[in-house]
């Protein structure tokens, strides 16, 4: 019965241990995730300013690389929309909206 209980009371430790890693893990996946979003918000303001610099310069219909890059990042929005309907039908309508 003792050793029985040491047993448990190991697991428990163990248990407890493996709990605050995961909780650790948790966190810093949450400050990547907004990492990750301030990094696309950024982009998507470079995108914009790469449209309207080449609007500006006349190169218009001539330069796609500012559409190519917003094109892409919708396309990451659809990917990571898993998170409900509305926004997956956001993304998609902006992503229509561009093309």
């Amino acid at each position: 019965m003792a050793a029985e209980s040491t047993e448990n009371e190991v697991l428990a430790q163990e248990l407890e241990s493996l709990g605050g890693m995961v909780h650790a893990v948790e966190s810093r996946l949450a400050d990547v995730e907004r990492v990750i979003e301030g990094l696309e918000a950024a982009a998507r303001t470079t995108a914009r300013a790469l449209e309207e610099v080449s609007s500006h310069l006349g190169l218009g219909v001539q330069s796609n690389a500012p559409s190519r890059v917003r094109g892409n990042l919708m396309r990451l929005d659809l990917a990571r929309a898993d998170d409900g309907d509305q926004r997956r039908e956001h993304a998609r309508r902006r992503l229509a909206h561009r093309s």
